[in-house]
Formats: C-alpha cells, sequence, structure tokens
C-alpha cells in the first residue's frame, strides 16, 4: 500500500471511530453494537446546514430523522391564530424528527436552523430496509424511541398542568 492510501486509510478509520462514539451517545442508538452503529453510520447522509435554512416545514410528510453533529435547531409550531410557539432548542448530540421512523404523518412542528452546523439524516426506507436485514437492531432502535417519546410525552404533560394549575 502507498504511503498515500496508508494516510487515507488511517483518517478514514480516525474518522470512522470519532462518529461511531458521537453515535454511541445518541439516545435512540444506546445498547446497539459497533457493527449496528457502523451500518446505522453508513446508512445516514451528512449534510451542512445554514442559520435560517429550514430543515422540513410543519404539514410535510415526515421522510427522515435527523441528528446534530454540530449547530443548532429550533423547533415551532403554528397555531390556528398563526402564532408561532418555540417548542425547543436543540443543539449537538440531539435527535429531531424520530416519529418518521413510526408513522408516515405530516409533521407537527417546523426545524429551522440557528447555527451553521452538521446534521446527519436517516430517511425511513432506509431505515425500514436496515430492519428488514437486522431485526434485532430495529427493536433496540424502536424500544429506544418509545423511551424518547415516553420521556416528551411526560415532559409536555408536566407543563400542560403547570399552565393549568398558574
Amino acid at each position: 500500500m502507498s504511503i498515500y492510501g496508508l494516510v487515507k486509510k488511517l483518517f478514514r478509520d480516525a474518522q470512522n471511530s470519532d462518529d461511531l462514539a458521537f453515535f454511541r451517545e445518541i439516545s435512540i442508538f444506546h445498547g446497539l453494537q459497533k457493527r449496528h452503529l457502523g451500518r446505522i453510520l453508513q446508512a445516514m447522509q451528512k449534510r451542512k446546514y445554514y442559520t435560517g435554512e429550514i430543515v422540513f416545514q410543519q404539514g410535510q410528510e415526515g421522510k427522515a430523522v435527523f441528528v446534530i453533529r454540530s449547530g443548532g435547531v429550533e423547533l415551532s409550531r403554528s397555531g390556528s391564530n398563526d402564532k408561532v410557539k418555540v417548542l425547543a432548542r436543540l443543539g449537538p448530540g440531539q435527535i429531531f424528527g424520530e416519529m418518521a421512523l413510526l408513522e408516515h404523518q405530516p409533521r407537527t412542528a417546523t426545524a429551522r436552523v440557528t447555527e451553521d452546523g452538521e446534521i446527519y439524516l436517516l430517511y425511513t426506507a432506509t431505515f425500514e430496509s436496515l430492519l428488514h436485514r437486522d431485526p434485532a437492531v430495529g427493536v433496540e432502535i424502536m424500544r429506544n424511541i418509545a423511551v424518547v417519546l415516553s420521556a416528551l410525552l411526560r415532559k409536555s404533560n408536566e407543563e400542560r398542568d403547570k399552565e393549568k394549575g398558574d
């Protein structure tokens, strides 16, 4: 192997190791083996997003889940009176759009980039093909998604209860 090939392989291995360590910390990927994380990483696309860019609009069909590698994203929802409510501000290591892995329904919020960065995306169709090849991975991811959604629902209920109490 040439010196160029060796350097390229070392860089690729170091980058892959860094990406695997990053994905190991993402809530929906907890408990997955290194080889399973590697498959998911290969299936994902990484894209640069810029401040002000819309990742997806409320009402669009959900076709992907997103993982923020760097930068920031704001999730907001427009109400019936066109008043916009900020639901969350997200940063590196956080996921959004995970409902798209469960159902093909319209997005309930708009995701807008608040800080330039890189975001990984995994299309639902790609995820479904991964599930067919390795159902055990799908079971673990779905369990993790259920935990994440349960926590979000609990938080939402607590906030609603606070608003009623005020």
